[in-house]
């Protein structure tokens, strides 16, 4: 069974409230099989893009997954986003670190903890 550690995730998010994009959560599904996580972006135009970026070997290769819109909330998008832990092979002890983008308007954004 895996365990999920936040050690630099922010106990206050107050500064990033109006940021174009962060990382509102992260959490591990109910048969933790999945680490799930919900993003929320300024609703600045109708076409955009939200990835979660991570690595488990200190950014020397990376995985994406694509983020799925979910709901409206007084001009922010929440987004939801699965990374399948199942398929991550030799897991035992292992780091992972993330990040989110947000692409629209032909600008991108992202929210990696100040580059913590």
């Amino acid at each position: 069974e895996w365990e999920l550690s936040t050690p630099n995730f922010p106990r206050s998010r107050v500064s990033q409230e109006t940021a174009p994009v962060r990382l509102d959560r992260v959490y591990l599904s109910n048969d933790s099989m999945n680490l799930l996580g919900t993003v929320v972006v300024a609703n600045l135009a109708y076409h955009k893009s939200v990835v979660c970026r991570f690595t488990m070997d200190f950014w020397n290769t990376i995985s994406e997954v694509t983020a799925q819109h979910c709901r409206e909330i007084e001009g922010y998008d929440v987004f939801t986003f699965t990374v399948g832990l199942a398929e991550l092979v030799d897991l035992e002890m292992k780091l992972m670190f993330l990040c989110v983008r947000y692409n629209v308007n032909g600008q991108e954004f992202w929210d990696n903890n100040s580059s913590l």
